[in-house]
Formats: C-alpha cells, sequence, structure tokens
C-alpha cells in the first residue's frame, strides 16, 4: 500500500442549519501534484450531495508518474521537456449510495515528445519513435461503473518519425490532426513523407484497444482485432522501398549497398522476431506514379485488402510503357524474411 503524501490549505465554511460545506479554496499538493479545488457539499441522509470542481494547473507530464501502477511508472522515461498536461474535473456528488458520484472533465496534453511511449511499445519491436503532438481529452465517468468510463478527444502531431522499424521504409516527416473514442480513432487529415514517398492520408481504424495497449494493460481485456479504413494518395509512390517485404524484387541498391560484402536482398531483411500487425484493413490508392518490381506506373489506382497478415492489392489499374496495364498481387507476409507472392498482370497497347 503506496502512502499519500499530500499538504493542504483551506478556506472553507460550515453552515450547521443547513449542513452544507462551503469550499472557497482548497490548495492541495499531491504526491508533489499542485490541485485546486472549489465547491458545495450538503450532506444527507442518504449521502452528500453537490459539485466540486477540480483543477489540475499545468504539469510535466512526468510529473504524473507517481500515480500510475509500479509497472507504468517505470516505463515512464522523460524530463521538464517532455511536455505539460493540464486539466480540469467536475464532480457532482448525488446521495444515491448505488451511484455516489458522476464526474465530467478535460485534459490538455500540449507539445508532447512522443519518445515518451517508446518504452511501452513491445521489446521486440525494434522501431524508434519521434516527434510531438498535443492532445484534448474529455472524460466522463460515474461510480455505478468506473469501468466503462468515456473519453474522446482529438490529437494534432507534428514532426513524427519512425525509423529502424525494418518492415517499412523510414518515416522521415508526419503532420496529422485525428479524433479518437474507446471504439475508433479517425484521421482527419495526415500527410506522410517517407524516404521513398510522400503520401496524404484519412481513414479510421475500429477496435484499437486492447491490441495497441502496452501488454501490462492487455490482461482480462477481450482482445479485438483491429480495423484499418484508408483512402492514400500520392504524387510518386515507390512500394519497393515503402514496403520492401512486399516487393519481390526490392529495391534498386543504392552504392553504399554495391559496395558491401552483403549479398543481394541482405540490405531488406528484417530481425525473425518481427512480425507485421496482425490487424485487417481496406483500402484505396491513387499515384501519380508508382514504382513496383522496378517498374514505372502511372496515373495507377487500386485496392487494398489484409487479412491474415496477407496484403492483396487488386483491381490495379494504370499506364506502363505506353501501354494499360491491369492486374493484382497477394503477398503473405505471415514470414517478413520470407514473403510469398502470387498474382497476375496483364498490358495492352
Amino acid at each position: 500500500r503506496q502512502e499519500l503524501d499530500a499538504a493542504v490549505d483551506f478556506d472553507v465554511t460550515w453552515d450547521q442549519n443547513l449542513s452544507k460545506l462551503t469550499i472557497a479554496k482548497a490548495d492541495a499538493e499531491v504526491l508533489d501534484l499542485p490541485l485546486n479545488a472549489t465547491g458545495d457539499i450538503t450532506v444527507g441522509d442518504a449521502g452528500p450531495t453537490g459539485n466540486v470542481r477540480v483543477a489540475v494547473p499545468e504539469q510535466p507530464v512526468v510529473g504524473f508518474r507517481a500515480f500510475l501502477p509500479p509497472e507504468l511508472a517505470s516505463k515512464l522515461d522523460g524530463d521538464e521537456d517532455s511536455g505539460t498536461v493540464a486539466g480540469t474535473f467536475d464532480v457532482g456528488l448525488t446521495g444515491d449510495p448505488a451511484n455516489a458520484w458522476v464526474t465530467r472533465g478535460q485534459l490538455d496534453a500540449r507539445n508532447v515528445d512522443l519518445a515518451l511511449a517508446q518504452s511501452f511499445m513491445p521489446s521486440e519491436q525494434p522501431g524508434r519513435l519521434g516527434g510531438r503532438g498535443d492532445l484534448a481529452v474529455t472524460i466522463a465517468a460515474s461510480a455505478a461503473d468506473p469501468e466503462a468510463a468515456d473519453w474522446r478527444g482529438t490529437a494534432t502531431l507534428r514532426d513524427v518519425s519512425f525509423t529502424g522499424a525494418g518492415y517499412v521504409d523510414e518515416l522521415q516527416d508526419l503532420d496529422g490532426t485525428l479524433s479518437f473514442n474507446p471504439d475508433e480513432f479517425t484521421v482527419e487529415q495526415c500527410r506522410a513523407t517517407f524516404a521513398s514517398a510522400t503520401v496524404d492520408l484519412t481513414g479510421s481504424l475500429k477496435d484499437p484497444f486492447p491490441y495497441f495497449l502496452p501488454p501490462e494493460m492487455q490482461a482480462g481485456k477481450e482482445m479485438k482485432t483491429p480495423h484499418l479504413d484508408f483512402e492514400m494518395k500520392s504524387r510518386h509512390l515507390d512500394v519497393d522501398r515503402l514496403i520492401p517485404a512486399a516487393s519481390p524484387t526490392g529495391p534498386e541498391p543504392s552504392l553504399a549497398d554495391m559496395a558491401s560484402s552483403a549479398p543481394p536482398g541482405a540490405g531488406r531483411r528484417v530481425a525473425a522476431e518481427v512480425e507485421f500487425p496482425a490487424i485487417t484493413s481496406s483500402g484505396t490508392f491513387r499515384a501519380d506514379t508508382l514504382l513496383y518490381m522496378q517498374v514505372p506506373v502511372t496515373d495507377v489506382t487500386g485496392k487494398v485488402t489484409l487479412a491474415d497478415r496477407i496484403l492483396t492489392v487488386s483491381e490495379v489499374k494504370g499506364s506502363a510503357y505506353k501501354g494499360a496495364l491491369e492486374g493484382e498481387v497477394a503477398i503473405d507476409l505471415n514470414v517478413m524474411n520470407l514473403p510469398e507472392y502470387s498474382g497476375t498482370f496483364a498490358a495492352r497497347d
């Protein structure tokens, strides 16, 4: 059991006739975190009733470490420059023993360093995350069923990078906005720049939890398969480099590759323990120019589905070598180092 280290400076008035406590001011510090409260509480036979507003002044994100379970607190590794959080919660005391309180609040996180999430990712995940973000979340909960708390909000991402993952090209820069609730994340706008392409994305991810929670937070929860719907547009899309395992030929070797003694294709192998995410997906893509198996295709469109780690690209239409090209391809990514390919393409004048 953790000791609660707290100090309070308060200004309150008790009305004996009304059995009412008026909180003009209550400034507290709990585990080094400052809190401010105001409100009115009336004591009745069934229980207290009234309203209390609790505010958390803007504080460094790492200041909330003490309130996390030990297994998560040890992973929140940052400093005073890792971002800030502020919040306000309105708590209603109902006098109903079956539902003694209800609350609704707002949390705002500013300029949060996304690298804080690195230690919460699976240990076998080799990718490195960077960038900054802002978050605005509303939370509603009640004593009757605190586990059913509703939360929703918006996020703005800036200068996001994801490097060294192995199964996708280096994400150099991503800026976007999204909205979210417990059941769905919706990408309102997103531009992602990889070493091989710049793409514009919109879409939604359904049932993100508990799949994308840290392992410590998945216990006892019913696992669901996330599903991604998306629309992607790009002026130049180099699939050979964007998803190396999806291309039988891989990208053309760089000067560094040709100067090394590594065998052909070795540069695009990934660690044996890395798995492609076990999600499902469906979407469409459009590119002015697309490079696949080192063949340039222009004005190309197509559909994408993902299930059981099998990526299927169908209804592909475009132009190549002054002719029309149509076809489809399926890539089994269950073993990232040994992907299996099947497909047909037809060209005509």
